[in-house]
Parts: C-alpha cells; sequence; structure tokens
C-alpha cells in the first residue's frame, strides 16, 4: 500500500530491506511482491539459513521484529560448528549473546540431541518457564 503515510513507511522501509538482501554478499534478488507474499518473518529466517545472521538481526530491529528466533538458530548452528569447545566454554557464549526471551529449553533440547549434555543441563538453568524445564528433565 502507498495512500496512507502508514503505508508509504512501510513499503519505504520494505524497499530498503530489499535493497540489502539484494546486496551481491547476500544474493537474494527478491521483487517487492515476492517480499510480500513471503513477508519479513520468514525473510529473517532465510537469512538465517544462509549464515546471515547478523544481517537478519539488523533487520528484526530495524523492523520491530522479535530476533529470539534469529538468535536461537545462530545458537544452534555455533552449537554444531565448536566441537572442540568445552560444554561450559559454549554456554557463556550463548548465555552472553542469547535475549531472555530465548527458548533455553529448545536450545537444551537441541544440545542433548547433539551429545551436549553438560550444555543442556547448563542451558536449562536459565530456561524462565518451570514448565520447560520439567518437561526437559
Amino acid at each position: 500500500g502507498g495512500a496512507t503515510p502508514a503505508g508509504r513507511m512501510a513499503a519505504a522501509a520494505a524497499l530498503r530491506v530489499l535493497n540489502l538482501v539484494r546486496a551481491e554478499e547476500v544474493g537474494m534478488p527478491l521483487t517487492y511482491r515476492e517480499y510480500l507474499r513471503l513477508g519479513p518473518d520468514r525473510l529473517v529466517m532465510r537469512l538465517a539459513g544462509r549464515r546471515k545472521h547478523y544481517l537478519a538481526l539488523q533487520i528484526c530491529q530495524y523492523l520491530g521484529l522479535p530476533s529470539a528466533p534469529v538468535q536461537e538458530h545462530w545458537a544452534r548452528e555455533y552449537t554444531l560448528s565448536q566441537p572442540d569447545m568445552t560444554d561450559a566454554a559454549l554456554y557463556a557464549q550463548l548465555s552472553r549473546r542469547l535475549p531472555p526471551s530465548a527458548s533455553f529449553a529448545d536450545l537444551a533440547a537441541f544440545a542433548a540431541e547433539a551429545g551436549r549434555k553438560e550444555l543442556a543441563t547448563l542451558l536449562l538453568k536459565d530456561e524462565p518457564r518451570g514448565a520447560e524445564q520439567v518437561a526437559m528433565l
């Protein structure tokens, strides 16, 4: 839309995002219509899937989207990319970068599946929802 001031602002924000993702180092030549069909939530997760977490976080901040899904994706990727790091050191890295809104229970389940039992236990301590902690035990 473009007739209302809010519509013009949304269109301008979409064009700015499109310019960012069309950049050569990102390489997502989306049209405005494709962007509207995909939606900004799915776009940032596609960027995360391409290991463009920083750009995805910038877009989340710019558009006012929740960043926790992107940060959780990064945490999973980081966990897999650090096989030689101790669970305690990995936990220190993750806990410093993850927002309180992240699903620590989901990340703990991922860590457990990846064979990182100590990491799973440490992450679970940060889960604010008691029911999620109990479900993991």
